[in-house]
């Protein structure tokens, strides 16, 4: 079993409770300070670099920043994340483990087709 910190742990515990949200580092920080578990932004990050290595959650990266989102599958490869152009939500869509990359290419290049139509 790898040893995780307390630090680890109470991230990762935040990021799962918010399964539907995409937290930046400082959203993690503040839920953490109210939470009694206060952790620096510093050990934050590195935490959070711990758990994208261990494809525990994923990185979003926006103009706005970098978002953060818990992933209940090991290697990514059952999920699809999907980002709307209005109001910057983040949906994680499970797929059928069946599927294959070129079939996950092939929706987000459907679904870039009807948002360009929408727009």
């Amino acid at each position: 079993m790898t040893y995780t910190t307390r630090q680890y742990q109470a991230v990762l515990h935040c990021l799962e409770q918010r399964p539907e949200e995409a937290l930046t580092a400082a959203d993690l920080a503040e839920a953490l300070r109210r939470s009694e578990h206060p952790v620096g932004l510093a050990t934050i990050y590195r935490q959070l670099e711990k758990l994208e290595s261990a494809g525990r959650i994923h990185k979003i990266h926006t103009e706005e920043g970098s978002f953060f989102q818990f992933c209940p599958h090991a290697d990514h490869h059952n999920c699809f994340l999907l980002r709307c152009e209005d109001c910057g939500r983040i949906v994680h869509l499970d797929i059928p483990a069946q599927m294959t990359d070129e079939d996950c290419d092939m929706i987000a290049k459907a679904i870039n087709k009807v948002a360009a139509v929408l727009a």
